[in-house]
């Protein structure tokens, strides 16, 4: 059993320890609800953005150089992440040098310096960065947003974290600066630490690098709208050799008590070499090299979302087999002792998680942010809901989600007509 408390900072920061005696390392995770869910059209992508020059320069550490070797200098690793709802920062080094590590990761955080010309700079290595999900034309091919667009069409792009061109190129740095104050809150933000360090000296540098924000409030996000009444559907040509498919069905947020069985049916399909969609799609009849089903959560939506790649001949047979697998799980279900065994691997993948102290971190982190529950809920503590889910549910869950009006498919590359039509025909039964 893991290790772990929760304290809250006089400001409303919370804070999570998980200590782990037996590691050589620890890891820092600041989590800040900031990233496209929360910005207007003509902002999105400023989160992204404010994150890339959050490590630029700080006051005590003025440009990356610094940065850089003082990374170098601690043996350690320091990146961070933009989410559709929070951006993550995080340090993990040898425990001999983590408080140096964490006083770091807090300037960071607490102390940017949105140099001008570190703006200029990193803009270019932003619009580089976009560059890589365009085709030779300009066209956008990053088959995820082309998901989220057919999924959430009037709010598509709130799961785009890079923006657009347009947007990053007119971006000046009084709107970085501003945007980041806007949600650089104590009550905003949760921070875990987990590994092997010292509890006392990590609070007394959180409470010194941190406890003087102001408290404020946690964002919000807009709500999305969520009409659909039929199966929806794009292909976007590019001249490559293979064709990418994604088949999204919308399903559950993390506050669904119906989350557990959508777990499970994601990995029934898709989890592993006796998944169903393996077993046909590969093993059986030669279509794919790979396949995978896996669930996408956020805090007020979700999809089961499978993904695989396949020539462009194999296209058509792919998707219809793909759809008569899923169909086949919602009419017949699966048998009590298949069940048994994909609820102990899904159990066994979680519990495997506490493990590593950035997988324990991040995971109760994003649930402490996103869900503030009441007590800490570890993943092995989280496993045992497992035990709830039944053969009945799973073909009840199975009904509910894979419907024509909560699905959405998205091919990429080569495909000819008579495919083309093919596909409709399948998408919509």
């Amino acid at each position: 059993m893991l290790d772990c408390t929760r304290n809250t900072l006089d400001n409303g920061l919370r804070v999570i320890y998980v200590r782990m005696p037996s590691f050589h390392s620890a890891i820092a995770m600041v989590f800040l609800r900031m990233g496209p869910r929360f910005e207007a059209r003509e902002e999105n992508g400023l989160s992204h953005f404010t994150e890339h020059l959050l490590f630029k320069g700080t006051e005590k550490y003025p440009d990356p150089d610094s940065i850089s070797r003082e990374i170098d200098a601690l043996g350690a690793e320091l990146n961070g992440a933009t989410m559709p709802e929070y951006t993550e920062l995080f340090v993990s080094c040898h425990t001999r040098h983590f408080g140096r590590g964490l006083r770091m990761l807090a300037d960071i955080v607490t102390r940017p310096r949105f140099a001008p010309e570190h703006v200029e700079a990193e803009r270019r290595v932003v619009l580089e960065e976009m560059g890589q999900f365009r085709d030779l034309v300009g066209e956008g091919v990053s088959i995820d947003e082309m998901a989220y667009e057919l999924m959430w069409p009037t709010r598509s792009y709130s799961f785009n974290g890079l923006g657009c061109p347009e947007n990053v190129a007119r971006f000046r740095r009084d709107d970085l600066i501003a945007h980041y104050a806007r949600f650089l809150r104590a009550r905003n933000m949760v921070v875990c630490v987990a590994g092997n360090f010292d509890e006392a000296e990590v609070a007394a540098i959180l409470g010194e690098r941190f406890g003087g924000l102001d408290g404020g409030e946690a964002a919000r996000n807009v709500p999305l709208e969520n009409v659909q009444d039929s199966a929806r559907h794009v292909f976007r040509r590019s001249p490559t050799k293979m064709a990418y498919l994604k088949l999204c069905h919308k399903a559950c947020s993390y506050h669904d008590p119906v989350l557990y069985r959508v777990l499970v049916l994601s990995d029934i399909l898709g989890g592993g070499v006796t998944s169903r969609l393996f077993s046909r799609l590969r093993e059986r009849e030669g279509l794919v090299y790979d396949v995978s089903a896996n669930t996408t959560l956020f805090s007020d939506c979700g999809s089961v979302d499978i993904a695989t790649t396949t020539s462009r001949d194999k296209v058509a047979a792919t998707v219809e087999a793909t759809l008569e697998e899923i169909h086949r799980l919602a009419d017949d279900g699966i048998q009590e002792d298949y069940l048994q065994g994909i609820k102990d691997r899904v159990a066994c993948h979680m519990e495997i998680l506490e493990d590593s102290p950035p997988d324990v971190a991040d995971w109760l982190g994003v649930r402490e942010l996103l869900l503030s529950p009441e007590k800490l809920v570890t993943p092995t503590e989280e496993a045992r809901q497992l035990d709830s889910v039944t053969v009945e549910g799973i073909r009840t869950a199975a009904q509910e989600v894979f419907l024509p009006a909560r699905r959405s498919l998205v091919v990429v590359g080569p495909t000819s007509w008579f495919q083309r039509r093919r596909i409709r025909k399948a998408v919509v039964r």
